[in-house]
């Protein structure tokens, strides 16, 4: 569905493509405006004689070209049968300005829909705007990411990472671990996700944690003891050697 660089890597959006054959992966809700309706509703409303009437983008554009093609052209001389067949389609299916429409929606499927049908320009543009912001939070949401994976470390008692709400796994993202106040870290409590490149290989390369020890935590009382026991055994140790001297 994508074309690739030397490295491998996807340059194309996986989400959408522009081959014919593969027009029935799209998952986005815009391809599915165009060919099917723009808004559906339940069975039992699609019947009776005040039933919903369906309408696919293709179909509410055409329709918006129509009209404006009605509006815009000076038509004379008609035949008077022709001239009360155009002149009953625009007042049934058409909008007070079609053009204006166009010049305002683009090609905002949401926008040419409710501007169409509720003749409403402050609507129309409305909701051109939210669909605006929508597509750009998407586009982030759907952006190509860099992992390094969870860390391949235990997590021993009382330890912490900091800050658990922070991202931590993504390229150039640190990882740092921390124990509670009565206790010392130990081992390695930093890590950083980065690129790893084979010189050999240029155009392999993968994304890994930088390499260390296990992170622990010792009590302070204890880390206090070992000092204290470490001093007098030296004490001891210097005072034997200059003993034996």
């Amino acid at each position: 569905l994508s074309s690739q660089n030397q490295a491998g890597m996807p340059t194309e959006n996986m989400f959408t493509t522009s081959k014919d054959e593969d027009k029935k992966f799209e998952v986005f809700p815009e391809a599915a405006m165009k060919s099917g309706p723009i808004y559906r509703t339940a069975p039992k409303y699609e019947a009776g004689a005040y039933r919903f009437h369906a309408i696919t983008g293709q179909v509410l554009h055409q329709r918006l070209q129509t009209c404006r093609d009605l509006q815009q052209q000076n038509i004379i001389n008609l035949q008077p049968l022709q001239s009360q067949l155009t002149e009953a389609y625009g007042l049934s299916q058409c909008p007070d300005n079609p053009a204006a429409i166009i010049s305002e929606c683009g090609d905002s499927v949401p926008c040419q829909y409710d501007y169409t049908t509720l003749n409403a320009k402050v609507m129309g543009v409305k909701i051109k705007e939210e669909w605006n912001v929508f597509t750009t939070e998407r586009i982030d949401a759907t952006r190509f990411y860099n992992s390094c994976g969870p860390i391949n470390i235990e997590y021993p008692e009382y330890l912490t990472k900091t800050s658990s709400m922070y991202s931590a796994y993504m390229q150039g993202d640190v990882a740092r671990f921390e124990c509670v106040q009565s206790h010392w870290i130990k081992g390695v409590n930093e890590y950083k996700c980065g690129i790893v490149v084979d010189y050999n290989r240029p155009n392999e390369y993968r994304f890994e944690w930088n390499k260390g020890e296990q992170p622990w935590c010792r009590s302070r009382e204890k880390e206090n003891f070992f000092i204290w026991l470490s001093a007098i055994l030296g004490t001891i140790a210097i005072i034997m050697v200059s003993i034996w001297k």
